[in-house]
């Protein structure tokens, strides 16, 4: 009887950092637990999983579970929030096929040495509100073509992808999102104009990347009205584009490596709100070098703004 009346009210259930044993979800465990936390845990499966119908949230991360126990989740009825994070026992395009029917808001993928464009293109119709693929160096162009239909999206990171201005265009109808990260990618000055496809951005990383003052001077990033912090460190920014920005709302700016001049700052009228810029490890170029960056430039000069 007291076991009876604990799991009828469990609302969490965590088994972390625990030796090996094995595991089954007993069947009075199915009717109220929403969260149910395995982390660290030695299992390999998850029988029984699939009759827990209230769970919402499930952390399987550094776990042993194999990729066909993912089957079990497939039509799970209200699972929001899965962690599948260091399963290197999960193959991440198949497992991914079997989860393309859930409703999740969240996912934290599997092993990204196993994860490529193929399972990424089976995230197209969940509604996702946060897709992190940081460091997925085996997701590209092709995957982002699934990522563009996930209208719910409101953070998307996207750092040290193949990710190129191809894929970035493939984003347009993300209307919602929030925060997007590119740091590390190949995109250049020529995706400057899907940026006014993103009126509620908030935060931005474009650093490490391939874009220039001509990114900043055809006015496409100005049309992100709600931007508030702004990552530009270790690319070929400089006076010419620094002072072109027009963000009223923006607060944070980091201009590490870039090729900027500390007094140029000051001329940040666009920018009033601004509290704070990092003018870390500033590249030195001289007027020759400028000249000859301005004429590189004009060669991937994205369309201007009328």
């Amino acid at each position: 009887m007291l076991f009876s009346f604990f799991v009828f009210n469990l609302k969490i259930f965590v088994l972390s950092h625990i030796f090996p044993l094995s595991f089954f979800f007993p069947s009075s465990f199915v009717f109220s637990c929403p969260l149910c936390c395995l982390s660290c845990f030695r299992v390999t499966s998850l029988p029984g999983v699939e009759e827990i119908t209230q769970l919402i949230t499930l952390d399987i991360s550094h776990t042993k579970v194999d990729t066909e126990s993912i089957r079990s989740l497939s039509n799970h009825p209200n699972l929001r929030y899965l962690s599948l994070a260091h399963t290197d026992n999960i193959m991440g395009d198949q497992a991914l096929a079997y989860l393309k029917c859930l409703k999740l808001k969240e996912i934290k993928l599997p092993n990204r040495h196993r994860t490529t464009d193929v399972g990424i293109l089976h995230l197209a119709e969940i509604p996702l509100s946060t897709l992190d693929l940081t460091n997925y160096i085996n997701v590209g162009n092709t995957g982002m073509a699934g990522v563009g239909k996930i209208h719910t999206l409101k953070v998307l990171l996207l750092g040290n992808t193949k990710v190129t201005d191809e894929g970035v265009n493939a984003l347009k109808d993300l209307n919602h999102l929030e925060i997007l990260y590119l740091d590390r990618t190949k995109i250049t000055n020529q995706c400057a104009p899907v940026f006014k496809s993103f009126p509620k951005l908030l935060e931005l990383s474009l650093a490490s990347t391939m874009i220039s003052s001509t990114f900043l001077t055809s006015g496409h990033l100005n049309s992100c009205t709600q931007l508030e912090r702004l990552n530009l460190s270790r690319t070929r920014i400089d006076d010419r584009g620094l002072v072109c920005l027009r963000l009223r709302l923006l607060s944070l700016l980091n201009l590490d490596g870039t090729r900027v001049r500390p007094t140029a700052v000051s001329e940040l009228t666009g920018c009033p709100h601004l509290q704070r810029v990092t003018l870390n490890n500033l590249v030195t170029v001289s007027a020759n070098d400028e000249d000859a960056a301005a004429g590189s430039d004009e060669e991937q000069n994205p369309q201007q703004d009328v």
